[in-house]
């Protein structure tokens, strides 16, 4: 049996949703398709994950508000999400804490490069919308060209 893939087994964690999964392996194949090649970075992210990258960007008062502990808030400033930085998640409640959503990055000559061309992101976002998920590239605010999610 062959050995299998990074981005086999980040789809294949327990706790990703079935269906997200087989729609995940569709968008891969089709960017393969069409001569790219994209690294699945993130499909699951544990909850204590999502509320650190949600205090980037936002004051301890604002997080406070939100119903962040002084505890959680303090473990995320020691990790480097800091008041001061931009925001990088617009939600406590991510669709990666529910196994519905993978993030990508492509991939040039087996490098991983966030500078890749522009036509690779319509590329991904054609495929991602024509397995019937919703892009983040397509978003109004806060645009997430790596994100992909299935909303059932």
């Amino acid at each position: 049996m062959p050995e299998q893939t990074c981005n086999d087994k980040m789809i294949s964690q327990a706790g990703v949703n079935k269906v997200a999964a087989r729609k995940f392996r569709a968008v891969l194949a089709d960017v393969r398709g069409h001569g790219l090649e994209l690294m699945v970075t993130q499909v699951l992210r544990p909850v204590s994950v999502q509320r650190k990258l949600y205090c980037a960007g936002r004051s301890d008062t604002y997080l406070r508000a939100a119903g962040l502990s002084y505890e959680e808030i303090s473990a995320a400033r020691k990790a480097g999400y800091l008041a001061k930085d931009d925001v990088l998640t617009g939600t406590l409640n991510s669709m990666h804490c529910k196994g519905l959503a993978m993030d990508v990055v492509p991939l040039v000559n087996g490098v991983v490069t966030w500078d890749a061309a522009c036509t690779t992101w319509v590329v991904y976002g054609s495929a991602v919308k024509a397995h019937g998920l919703t892009w983040g590239g397509a978003w109004r605010s806060l645009r997430d060209l790596p994100h992909c999610e299935w909303r059932g």
